[in-house]
């Protein structure tokens, strides 16, 4: 048996984070016997809606050098911290991102079953991120701690531009729609071995636990759920969904477009990725903007991608206000169990009451029902 000693360098300063879902919410090789971590760890600023202390405090710096050791990370700086810790990393055969999940936040099983589809998709030639065997010649690592275990994943680091404000209009629009509908004609019929949860399974529904009893708001939330339950699924396609094809999730290299982020991947219905992907676009238009005229523009550019790969039948497209509700519902739900409510900032607090003001008053976020009978 060989043994290995691991040394840490540390190394203080600041990084910045990207953020994702967070302003959703709001704006709505082989080892040597001496391997030297250079985890260049600069703890991201705290993000607000960052994962609980408890977790936090499992992950000590003797679980993360287990976790590094197990793909031969030589350095590593960690660049979020939302749901899992994410760092990108460097091994002896170049860069990758690292992905760090406690057992509360996904099973091995459902990791198991994410990199299952993520591997498939691939395949099928889906632009997408491989995934990276451990020195193990495994894809996840499981890493004991106190209350169960962390999960560790290695994908590919993709390079690319990122989906700027000025970056959405019909041009992009088309591709997006081309990559949603290319993932549900690959969905249709996948038989995976081991299978993901169903939406409704989803923490972020939660509204029981996140949203107080005697809040209207919960009341209606609840409604939205119950009505997307009772949808006939002899007249929608439901089956394997990213849940999260939006702009941050994506990179435009190469005139293509490539997408990372499988973590909310679920069964669900295939509308709600269209639903999905209005409700992002939407959040980033300037407040002064015309979100009917904008959700036209694209709606007709993503569904006519979208059709060169898959259809959708009149009745699917009819629900799109409903699935703009879930979505609103989800937000306004991770929101609540996310932020610091007793110390929001001010926008917070003001995107928050937009948002469950329009739960309450049962309206979604753009009226489409002008523009659905022509889509």
């Amino acid at each position: 048996m060989r043994h290995f000693v691991v040394v840490l360098v540390l190394e203080s300063g600041r990084a910045g984070i990207v953020p994702t879902v967070v302003n959703e919410i709001l704006s709505i090789g082989n080892m040597t016997d001496l391997l030297v971590i250079r985890a260049c760890y600069r703890p991201p600023k705290k993000d607000p809606a960052a994962m609980s202390p408890e977790v936090h405090s499992l992950f000590s710096s003797e679980i993360r050098d287990h976790c590094f050791s197990r793909f031969g990370v030589t350095a590593a700086h960690m660049v979020s911290e939302r749901h899992a810790f994410i760092f990108d990393a460097i091994t002896s055969t170049g860069t990758c991102i690292l992905k760090v999940t406690h057992l509360s936040h996904r099973s091995y099983e459902q990791l198991e079953a994410e990199l299952e589809w993520l591997s498939y998709l691939v395949g099928k030639g889906v632009r997408a991120q491989r995934i990276y065997r451990s020195i193990n010649s495994l894809f996840i690592e499981r890493v004991p701690s106190a209350d169960g275990y962390f999960s560790v994943i290695c994908y590919e680091k993709l390079v690319g531009e990122t989906i700027a404000d000025a970056l959405l209009t019909e041009a992009l629009f088309r591709p997006w729609g081309t990559l949603i509908g290319k993932l549900h004609r690959l969905s249709f019929g996948y038989l995976p071995r081991t299978q993901r949860c169903a939406w409704y399974e989803s923490d972020f529904l939660n509204v029981e636990r996140y949203i107080p009893i005697d809040h209207d708001i919960r009341t209606n939330a609840q409604r939205i759920i119950q009505e997307v339950k009772d949808l006939p699924l002899s007249q929608f396609q439901y089956g394997l969904i990213h849940a999260d094809v939006y702009q941050e999730n994506m990179l435009l290299a190469d005139g293509e477009l490539f997408l990372f982020d499988f973590d909310n991947c679920e069964y669900g219905h295939y509308i709600s990725d269209i639903a999905i992907a209005l409700y992002a676009a939407l959040w980033r238009l300037p407040n002064e903007s015309d979100c009917a005229a904008f959700s036209e523009r694209f709606l007709r550019s993503l569904l006519a991608g979208y059709r060169e790969q898959h259809g959708l039948s009149r009745t699917e497209i009819e629900a799109l206000p409903l699935f703009l509700q879930l979505r609103e519902v989800l937000i306004y739900t991770v929101a609540k169990k996310m932020l610091d409510l007793d110390n929001l900032t001010p926008i917070q607090a003001h995107l928050l009451k937009e948002r469950g003001n329009r739960i309450r008053q049962n309206q979604p976020i753009v009226d489409l029902s002008p523009l659905l009978g022509s889509l």
